[in-house]
């Protein structure tokens, strides 16, 4: 019980992480910088505490690729989900099933069954719903921010892969690679970014816009501990099923604040792409 209530308080804390996003973009903090700052707590918490573990990242070149693509997978979804209508960007990201297939066959070679063809058909499909309409599948309509939000799915999908291959290592290893990468990766995005200037930089911070971030920052790591009780004490594919309850915390919060319109496509659409993530965990557990 406390190990499913630990997975929901995770996923609770990500649907709604939209919502800090979203006012420090107001108070003139663009998205980058936002993830760079809150990430740069977790770091320097991180490394305070594991400091041998963190040293030992640059012996294991493989950890790289885990940094880089933890840290572009949060600058796509954040700066999406900023910018972006909040439904529309969840369910898209939630793609994931549809790279997961495909990257599973390319890089650890598992083979593409009909199950996960029809896994990734499902997805695809309900993609097709939410960008086209339900009338026609004909006439898609993607915006850049729809690009931004299917990336951040296909480099999630890739990171998820990553760690699979090299489930190997130390947990607390991978986790601190993860951390440190969004905060490196997403700090050299928008230090480029500034110095091009096409975003803003954060030239001064409120009080309020600093006490913003540091909350986050510790929420964010209250949701990483929660997810690493609850995982290691679950079925992976019960834990995968819960953290699906992401998808409806961030739509239902963000219909309710007044940032979203949950129409019959966004429904039909995202209930096709939970189909298809239910379906590929339910397949998991029957081999």
């Amino acid at each position: 019980m406390y190990a499913v209530a630990a997975l929901l308080i995770n996923a609770f804390v990500w649907g709604l992480s939209w919502i800090p996003f979203k006012a420090l973009a107001l108070a003139g903090l663009h998205p980058l910088w936002t993830t760079a700052l809150i990430y740069s707590v977790s770091s320097a918490v991180m490394i305070t505490l594991c400091r041998k573990i963190f040293w030992s990242i640059e012996k294991k070149s493989a950890l790289w690729m885990v940094a880089a693509t933890a840290g572009l997978t949060n600058a796509c979804f954040n700066t999406a989900v900023t910018l972006g209508d909040v439904v529309r960007v969840i369910l898209l990201f939630y793609l994931m099933p549809v790279w997961a297939v495909l990257l599973s066959r390319w890089i650890l070679k598992e083979k593409l069954t009909p199950l996960n063809l029809s896994k990734a058909c499902l997805g695809v499909l309900g993609a097709a719903i939410i960008t086209g309409g339900i009338e026609s599948t004909t006439s898609l309509k993607f915006y850049p921010i729809d690009f931004l939000a299917i990336a951040g799915g296909f480099l999630f999908a890739l990171n998820n892969i990553l760690l699979k291959k090299m489930s190997h290592l130390d947990g607390r290893l991978m986790t601190m690679a993860m951390v440190s990468g969004a905060c490196l990766t997403n700090l050299v995005l928008a230090t480029a970014l500034t110095g091009l200037g096409l975003i803003a930089g954060p030239d001064r911070l409120l009080g309020t816009a600093i006490q913003t971030l540091f909350l986050w920052s510790l929420l964010f790591m209250a949701a990483n501990a929660c997810l690493q009780y609850g995982a290691s004490r679950l079925p992976a594919t019960l834990t995968a099923v819960l953290m699906l309850s992401e998808i409806i915390f961030g739509s239902v919060s963000a219909w309710w604040m007044g940032q979203s319109e949950i129409g019959l496509k966004e429904m039909w659409g995202g209930a096709l792409i939970l189909m298809a993530a239910v379906l590929g965990n339910t397949h998991k557990k029957q081999v």
